[in-house]
């Protein structure tokens, strides 16, 4: 019952991202490929699409945000530019998980750098399927991943008493013990 909650979580968070892209003028085709992905077309405004689904995942009641990219990475068309939205990224709560999709040839170069890029600053993962299986894979790591993720909290030893914090990124080391 869990795993069926998940999914159709993603497949919820899926269908947001889609509609949010295309909202932005990008284009997203279902079925384009030889191998029957979802093919990229058209102007595509992601960083836009991307820095909208943070804004509407941070305004969430869940402690748990995902936001699931579904792009080539590759953007044209934005009006943020990639450091503010790798800035906006760090500093969200939120897990990015992304899904590269291909056309005629596999994924590379700068768009599958700025989905690993977005991935990794969020803790999340980034797949590149080369087929339908291997994108029903994807869903299946990304359900999985999020049933065995510990929510933990911080909160700094000079948090100031009127709430309003320096807006720095704090490192932190954490140690699990293995009893």
């Amino acid at each position: 019952t869990f795993l069926l909650v998940v999914q159709t979580l993603v497949a919820a968070a899926l269908v947001a991202v889609i509609l949010m892209q295309r909202s932005e003028g990008g284009g997203l085709g279902v079925g384009g490929s030889s191998a029957g992905l979802m093919t990229a077309r058209g102007q595509t405004a992601l960083y836009d699409a991307v820095e909208l689904g943070l804004k509407q995942v941070a305004q969430g009641h869940q402690p748990r945000k995902v936001l699931i990219i579904i792009s080539d990475g590759e953007d044209n068309r934005s009006r943020t530019n990639f450091r503010n939205l790798r800035r906006m990224a760090q500093e969200n709560d939120a897990t990015i998980y992304a899904i590269g999709i291909q056309d005629f040839a596999p994924l590379h170069g700068y768009g599958k750098f700025i989905l690993e890029e977005l991935a990794d600053l969020s803790g999340g993962a980034a797949f590149f399927p080369s087929d339908a299986e291997g994108t029903n894979e994807a869903f299946d790591r990304i359900a999985v991943a999020l049933r065995q993720q510990y929510s933990i909290g911080y909160v700094p030893t000079s948090f100031p008493a009127n709430g309003q914090t320096d807006g720095k990124l704090r490192r932190i080391k954490l140690k699990v013990d293995g009893s």
